[in-house]
């Protein structure tokens, strides 16, 4: 599930990772070799059986198998070599406060299958929903940040040039 930072500014983009799944053993099924192997594995009910959603502020979007992405060929650490990642961009947010849920479920036959062999629950592909609060500031636009840089010099310009006057008109020293 993705990890998303609490505090950001408003030209943050987010990358959130929703699930992947790896040919690390046991594989369920037939891995895909291929990305147009990748929707029957990930949505059909007699393979993973997937549903995916991200829900922003209360509302909700069921992701499609445009979502996907690989397999891609890496070294795994218990001995699987593809991954495949179901993940989606988050456009920048409205400064405020904002929820995001992601939600993950695997009912497919493989998937209970599996459950059942390992003797845990039918539901065990089903993972609960992760929230996440976000918080997002403005960010000064261009022409406001170089105003105020331009200001704040002519505003220490103006005040070294009013003690220089300030000496040159004082009394001479007795």
């Amino acid at each position: 599930m993705p990890i998303l930072p609490n505090n950001v500014t408003s030209d943050t983009y987010f990358y959130a990772i929703i699930a992947s799944v790896n040919d690390s053993p046991p594989i369920l099924g037939t891995f895909p070799t291929n990305a147009s192997q990748n929707s029957f594995y990930w949505y059909d009910p007699s393979q993973l059986g997937a549903t995916t959603s991200i829900t922003v502020d209360g509302q909700q979007t069921f992701l499609d198998p445009s979502y996907l992405a690989g397999p891609v060929n890496l070294s795994l650490p218990n001995g699987g070599s593809n991954t495949i990642v179901f993940a989606t961009f988050l456009a920048p947010f409205q400064p405020g406060t904002h929820t995001v849920s992601v939600q993950a479920s695997f009912n497919g036959t493989l998937v209970v299958d599996y459950c059942r062999a390992n003797n845990l629950p039918d539901t065990c592909g089903v993972f609960p929903a992760v929230n996440y609060t976000v918080t997002s500031t403005t960010v000064p636009e261009p022409a406001s940040l170089l105003g105020t840089v331009v200001f704040g010099a002519a505003v220490v310009t103006l005040k070294r040039k009013q003690k220089k006057l300030s000496r040159s008109n004082s009394a001479p020293i007795q």
